[in-house]
């Protein structure tokens, strides 16, 4: 059964609630939460009020350092040509800078 944003909300505040009074650490035993996502809750919670509190989206994200297809598939083909090839022959033989 999927959660409704504001049941997510009240949740996640009650949370919060509780680590204002008993700590981050008790708080995280007493709901069976990570420290880590209960500072992530507050510092949201914080900037953006409640609206901080609904969940992330999950959309991809970019990936700045990916190798472009086509390098890609050259190392694919090369490394299917010579099975046993390394990967530090494989960048000598294609030029490879990275």
């Amino acid at each position: 059964m999927k959660k409704d944003k504001n049941q997510i909300r009240k949740f996640r505040l009650e949370v919060l609630n509780a680590a204002e009074k008993y700590g981050i650490s008790e708080a995280s035993r007493m709901f069976n939460i990570s420290r880590p996502t209960i500072t992530n809750w507050r510092k949201r919670y914080q900037e953006k009020g409640i609206s901080g509190l609904d969940n992330l989206s999950k959309k991809h994200l970019p990936y700045p350092n990916r190798l472009p297809e086509a390098i890609s598939q050259k190392i694919i083909d090369t490394k299917k040509e010579n099975p046993d090839i390394s990967a530090s022959e494989i960048k000598k033989r294609l030029h490879l800078s990275c």
